[in-house]
């Protein structure tokens, strides 16, 4: 067993302790010499210990038990040829063990696992383990070699890596290591060969240009060698220009030309190809370009075809607009950002993917863009925006309360529960986020229940599910017990063929025994079915006045089947290979046969409240329409036209950076023929486009962002009219990234007119940061936003091996910083233990201070204990018998008062005063010791000898 200090500077205390022994020996000169002697020595004791434990006294115990964790980097940046340098390094290493050590395996990249557990015969023959290699972090597997670790016996970690991290802090963990008493042991590989890596590093374009104007384009690539490579650069995914380029080594700018006619923001991608390029990540760049002009509207449709009345009215009111199908609703919010304001006419939303919705939520809220949705047949509710992001966005809500007649629906749903419904559904291809890990089994029953909670609680509701037979999940019963309902729903499970037929046959007979007003089946099926006559069924069927929808789920569905059941039911077929569709098309359809959801009836609108986009419009000649879709407006709504009953026909809100507003009658000839032949219809579209179209900022604002190391920094340059800085300014900013959550940004002011914040990069992607804010007077700032692309991952950029943070590493743990190329005279040492090898220290700092107060008792004992005879007598002992016991002697006096030299004369006096019969007590007279002590004192001064004594002087 061996002892070591932690924090020996506290011995540096041991240099007063000469000057505490002098004060303790001052302090004990009244007690007798012995015990005087006795208090010293304790305190001393007590001093030392105490020291002792402040620096950290601790035991260590010697092991031959070694315990290596092996963390292999297979990030992109080593390469294969890496990887199989370490795997023989890690091989040879494991070869060298000795009896009783142990050793294990952990690869990273991005993420980290465990190859092989801590082992004492462990084979890496090959690595197995699959981590993402577009990035590394050094920090996590530290962490994850760590937690292998018993807590007896030497604990290193061999790692192999080029150093470069690109996530995590490893300095960080290092230290958490150190504390742990883990040794890491460095070992830098070569990163991936790059001899023949062609890189592109950036495209250069002005952020802001004007519309028409001249644009340099510049991209600039880096070679190791000089090669021939092929250069493609393209404006919003269309080739724009291709030229053969020959690449010397270092770096290389190439200049081209375009001009723009577009306002809105424009995105600029550079692909460079060369033959032999072992990295294909790192040769994609991607600029952005903000063009200045007339307002930029993008005008979707759905399948009546395009508005072309409504995309003249707005041209003549000098915006710019563009048709699309509802189909080509963009994918990315840079795309969308192109333009200043959308409109949704009639496009039906079970065709538009909740990924898209949310873009264009993203778009409003955090890019300041405007949305208008106009009404229809396939617009707002019935159209399937219930509870999707579009529908928030809105300035109002298409939950319409259903009717509460007595009773007004019965409801039933057929489910197909045969085996083929425990699989998974899900197209990415249509830009779909398929639902992870739910089968289409459980997603059709979130959407039975989704329906359910729709219908009011006097509507019946039954589901019936099939395979090759029946079983009543839930029978007919009222909609409004939803807790037995959702329990009943969650006992369905999958099993057995299908038999469609069955199906249909058992909910139809159960809905022809119910009184209900309105009679509906719902089928969902995602398979085949024998053969029967499902007209005739269906015949049977609607001849009681039920109708019935079908819903074809996944590609191995009988679409044309589905789709012949709702035709011939007089109801509607749906089919989706999207797994978020499918709770929809049920609360859509639920909502369709539940609720009265649209009006037609020719009506005048009336003016709810005034509002500066009705400004300049005679509305007292406002024309009449003859239908809309029911809405309800929001709290923050403004409501600012209303039909003849008083339901919202024209709302605006703000939402985020942005605004939206939503007319719920069509601007078509269904219901707003005489809008459209109005000859103010232009002037009020053109306005109300105006009022929710992003904003142009009224001060002069440039904003820059920089991207360096993980972080990209945000610099606003603030005017106003007069080109004077804008001091003072309150601006905040967000950020979007497909696929993350928005994130807010905070600014500080650096410099006159100078404004600067920071928000970290999580990965590749295309960042939108929007800046708005007040200015010191409360004018409004902005919005202006901006974008960056961070193409590929720092990983992919050449480097050499990042050497001082792996000797950092070493340095702050105790580790060694190793080669491949070492000998097995050098790998051994990975396997031994030095001289101190040992258990990590086990502090004794508790056991020092319990000794140190346990000397300090006796401390406190050994000067107030009273004398031996004392506390005799006190116990009824007599001194004679004490001094027999103690062999005839006088025992000696033991308090202050008779531990003096005339205490002793006058004792021996009276031992030699002739006994007079009177017991003996032991005590002297008080007046033979006054007379003792003058003698003493007298015979002290005059001779300066002392008398024989027990005591000190005083």
């Amino acid at each position: 067993m061996n002892l070591t200090l932690l924090t020996p500077h506290y011995l540096l205390l041991l240099l007063v302790l000469p000057g505490i022994v002098w004060l303790f020996w001052r302090s004990t000169t009244h007690l007798p010499r012995v015990r005087g002697v006795l208090v010293l020595v304790l305190r001393v004791l007590m001093i030392a210990l105490v020291i002792l434990s402040l620096s950290g006294l601790s035991v260590k115990n010697p092991t031959e038990q070694v315990n290596v964790m092996f963390a292999i980097d297979a990030s992109d940046s080593v390469g294969e040829e890496g990887r199989e340098q370490v795997l023989d390094f890690v091989q040879h290493a494991l070869r060298l063990m000795k009896k009783g050590d142990r050793a294990g395996v952990v690869v990273f990249g991005a993420d980290a696992s465990v190859e092989a557990s801590l082992q004492v015969t462990p084979e890496v023959k090959k690595l197995a383990s699959t981590v993402p290699g577009h990035a590394t972090d050094v920090s996590h597997a530290l962490e994850l070699a760590m937690a292998q670790f018993p807590s007896a016996g030497k604990k290193r970690v061999v790692l192999l890596t080029d150093g470069n991290e690109t996530r995590g802090h490893a300095q960080d963990t290092a230290l958490v290591a150190q504390s742990l008493g883990v040794e890491v042991w460095s070992v830098p590989i070569g990163t991936n060969s790059r001899a023949t890596d062609v890189q592109l590093d950036r495209v250069m374009i002005p952020s802001r240009v004007s519309m028409g104007e001249p644009l340099e384009v510049r991209v600039v690539a880096s070679a190791q060698q000089a090669t021939p490579a092929h250069l493609l650069l393209f404006r919003d995914q269309h080739l724009l220009a291709e030229r053969e380029v020959e690449l010397r080594p270092g770096k290389n700018s190439f200049t081209f030309l375009d001009t723009l006619e577009d306002p809105g923001l424009h995105r600029y991608e550079a692909i460079v190809n060369a033959a032999a390029d072992p990295i294909a990540e790192n040769n994609r760049v991607i600029a952005f370009a903000d063009v200045m002009g007339k307002a930029k509207v993008l005008i979707l449709y759905g399948d009546e075809g395009p508005p072309e009345e409504l995309a003249r009215a707005l041209e003549a009111q000098g915006l710019a607009p563009e048709l699309h199908r509802g189909t080509e609703l963009p994918t990315s919010l840079g795309e969308l950002l192109k333009y200043d304001a959308v409109i949704l006419d009639n496009v039906p939303g079970l065709g538009v993917s909740l990924a898209k919705m949310d873009v264009m939520e993203k778009y409003v809220r955090d890019g300041g863009g405007g949305l208008i949705m106009l009404g229809g047949d396939r617009s707002f509710g019935p159209g399937g925006y219930h509870r999707t992001p579009i529908e928030r966005a809105l300035p109002v809500n298409m939950d319409v309360p259903a009717k509460m007649t007595i009773p007004s629906l019965a409801l039933v749903l057929v489910i197909d529960k045969s085996d083929s419904m425990g699989g998974y559904i899900g197209d990415a291809s249509r830009g779909s986020r398929p639902l992870q890990g739910i089968t289409k089994m459980e997603l059709a029953k979130m959407a039975s229940f989704s329906a359910i909670t729709l219908l009011n609680p006097f509507d019946q509701v039954g589901l019936v599910a099939f395979d090759t037979d029946v079983q009543w999940i839930i029978p007919l019963t009222e909609a409004g017990d939803r807790e037995r309902i959702g329990a009943k729903l969650s006992t369905l499970t999958h099993s057995g063929g299908t038999d469609i037929y069955k199906g249909l046959l058992e909910g139809f007979q159960a809905l022809s025994r119910t009184k209900a007003m309105k009679k509906h089946l719902i089928l969902l099926s995602d398979g085949l079915t024998p053969k029967a006559d499902f007209q005739g069924l269906v015949g049977q069927i609607t001849q009681q006045k039920i109708t019935v929808s079908s819903v074809g789920v996944g590609e191995d569905a009988d679409k044309w089947l589905m789709a012949q059941i709702a035709e011939w039911g007089q109801g509607r077929y749906y089919f989706t290979n999207d797994a978020e569709s499918v709770p929809r098309i049920f609360t859509s359809e639920t909502m369709l046969v539940s609720r009265t959801l649209v009006e037609e009836h020719p009506f005048v609108p009336s003016v709810r409240q005034d509002h500066e986009l009705l400004r300049g419009i005679p509305l007292t000649t406002l024309p009449a329409l003859r239908g809309y879709v029911l809405a309800y407006p929001k709290p923050a709504a403004e409501v600012l036209l209303v039909s003849d009953k008083a339901d919202p026909l024209l709302a605006v809100w703000r939402y985020g950076l942005g605004r939206t507003a939503a007319f719920t009658s069509d601007l078509r000839g269904r219901w707003g023929k005489a809008w459209v032949e109005w000859e103010d219809f232009g002037k009020l579209a053109g306005q109300l486009v105006r009022w929710i179209q992003r904003k142009t900022p009224r001060q002069s604002m440039w904003v820059d962002v920089a991207v360096r190391d993980g972080t990209s920094r945000v610099t606003v340059d603030l005017y106003d009219d007069h080109e004077q800085f804008v001091n003072q300014a309150r601006l905040s900013g967000t950020v979007a990234v497909s696929g993350q959550a928005t994130a807010p940004l905070a600014f500080e002011q650096t410099a006159p007119g100078r404004y600067e914040g920071n928000f970290p990069i999580n990965g590749t992607g295309e960042y939108f940061v929007t800046v708005s804010g007040e200015d010191s007077a409360g004018g409004g700032v902005g919005p202006r936003t901006v974008a960056v692309a961070v193409p590929y991952s720092s990983e992919y950029i050449p480097r050499l091996p990042n050497l001082r943070l792996l000797r950092k590493l070493a340095d702050l743990t105790g580790g060694q910083v190793l080669h491949l190329a070492d000998g097995a005279e050098t790998l051994s040492e990975i396997f031994q233990v030095a001289q101190d090898g040992h258990r990590p220290p086990h502090n004794v700092w508790y056991l020092l201070i319990f000794a140190a107060l346990l000397l300090y008792f006796f401390d406190i004992v050994a000067r107030k204990l009273p004398p031996a005879e004392e506390w005799l007598g006190r116990l009824g002992i007599r001194t004679s018998l004490f001094r027999r016991v103690a062999g005839g002697r006088l025992a000696r006096p033991q308090s202050p008062l008779a531990g003096t030299a005339a205490e002793g004369i006058a004792a021996r006096e009276a031992a030699q005063r002739p006994k007079t019969g009177l017991p003996e007590s032991g005590a002297v007279p008080s007046g033979e010791l006054y007379v003792a002590r003058l003698r003493w004192r007298n015979s002290s001064i005059g001779s300066r000898r002392t008398f024989p004594h027990h005591g000190r002087g005083g």
